[in-house]
C-alpha cells in the first residue's frame, strides 16, 4: 500500500472542535446518506447493526469469539462479505486494519496511546485521512488532505449501548466509512468501557 505524507495539522484540542463546529455547519448544506449504528448488548464479542432511517438493517459485523485480535467481518444484508477488521497488536499505537477478502490492507486507523485529543490517523490506498473527534469522543468527522468532508459521526449519549448517527457524504467508499467507524468504537469507547471494568 502506497501511502502518502502526513500534512501539518494545529493537535490544539480548541482547534479541532472549531472544526467540528465549520464541518457540521458546512455539512446542512450537503448530500449525504443517514444512517445508525448501533452496538448489540449482552453478546460475548462486539456486535454492530447498521440502519437505514426506516429502521431496516443494511450491514452488520459478525466476530469472531475469543479473539484477542478483535477480528470481525462486514457484511451486508444477505452476508455478503466486505471487509475484514481486526487490531493490531504489539504497536506503540492503538491500530485497527481494514482487509479485503484477500487480506490486503485497505485501511489503517492508529490512535497515540499518550494524547489530550481525540484525534487518529486513516491511512487508506487512495490518501491519507484525518479523523478529529470533540473532547468527550461523541462527534468524529473525516476529512481528506483538501478538507473534504467523508463522513461525520455523532454518539447518542443516553442510547443503552453505543449508538451513533451517521451522514455519509462520500458514498462511493460507503462500506470502507462503516469499517472505520467501527474502529472509531473499538479504539475509543471499548477503551473506555475496558478500564470501567
Amino acid at each position: 500500500m502506497k501511502y502518502v505524507k502526513k500534512i501539518n495539522v494545529s493537535s490544539k484540542e480548541s482547534s479541532i472542535s472549531c472544526d467540528i463546529m465549520k464541518i457540521n455547519q458546512e455539512l446542512k448544506g450537503a448530500k449525504y446518506m443517514k444512517l445508525y449504528l448501533k452496538q448489540r448488548v449482552l453478546s460475548l464479542a462486539d456486535r454492530y447493526n447498521f440502519y437505514d432511517e426506516n429502521k431496516n438493517i443494511k450491514y452488520k459485523s459478525i466476530p469472531k469469539l475469543f479473539s484477542i485480535r478483535h477480528k470481525m467481518k462486514l457484511v451486508d444484508i444477505d452476508d455478503n462479505f466486505k471487509f475484514f477488521i481486526q487490531k493490531r497488536l504489539f504497536r506503540f499505537k492503538r491500530t485497527y486494519v481494514v482487509l479485503d477478502q484477500d487480506k490486503n490492507v485497505v485501511a489503517k486507523v492508529s490512535k497515540n496511546l499518550i494524547t489530550f485529543t481525540n484525534r487518529m490517523k486513516v491511512e487508506t490506498s487512495f490518501g491519507q485521512m484525518d479523523l478529529k473527534g470533540n473532547i468527550f469522543a461523541f462527534n468524529f468527522n473525516l476529512t481528506d488532505q483538501d478538507n473534504n468532508l467523508k463522513f461525520s459521526v455523532a454518539k447518542k449519549i443516553f442510547a443503552i449501548g453505543d449508538s451513533y448517527e451517521l451522514d455519509i457524504v462520500d458514498e462511493e467508499n460507503l462500506e470502507l466509512w462503516l469499517a472505520v467507524i467501527i474502529i472509531i468504537d473499538a479504539i475509543v469507547h471499548n477503551k473506555k468501557r475496558n478500564n470501567d471494568n
